[in-house]
């Protein structure tokens, strides 16, 4: 499938490309055939989601640990370096 920004122009042009994309991977994934029972919903959810992002807070703060120093002469530089030479700064950050 070719994507032209002609589809993007007019309102009707976007719904049906964005119709067929969501055919393909329903086609290939299967996203309709499971039963979700009516209780889920996002409240049910958000215990786990709460879990995850404090786990990654966890994570990464454990991995700040080897590279912050939070001194008042060098707090700014280990950020700096953090960020613009260790591996996955980035991210850490």
């Amino acid at each position: 499938m070719k994507f032209s920004y002609t589809a993007l122009r007019g309102g009707l042009g976007l719904v049906t490309y964005l119709n067929k994309v969501y055919d393909w991977f329903e086609e290939r994934l299967e996203i309709q055939g499971e039963y979700v029972p009516p209780h889920v919903n996002i409240f049910y959810c958000l215990g786990g989601i709460t879990l995850t992002c404090f786990l990654v807070q966890v994570a990464t703060g454990f991995a700040m640990t080897f590279y912050y120093r939070p001194t008042v002469t060098e707090a700014f530089s280990s950020v700096q370096y953090i960020m613009t030479e260790a591996t996955f700064g980035w991210l850490m950050n």
